[in-house]
């Protein structure tokens, strides 16, 4: 079952090692833009979905 958060420090380490291949890339970005952005509009709301211990998603609220 996955665990549905909101983005906090507590996750960082899990964010930096967060790898996506090349072909997701082109779709989407990496978790580190929203999660800098968030942090001065109030309105941005980082969530991380952890299933086991590991980060298995990540997306923005807006």
């Amino acid at each position: 079952m996955i665990l549905l958060q909101k983005y906090t420090n507590d996750f960082s380490k899990m964010i930096q090692q967060y790898q996506l291949n090349d072909e997701p890339l082109c779709y989407t970005g990496t978790p580190e833009m929203p999660i800098k952005i968030s942090l001065k509009n109030s309105f941005i709301h980082p969530i991380v979905g952890i299933d086991d211990g590991r980060l298995t998603n990540f997306f923005v609220f807006r």
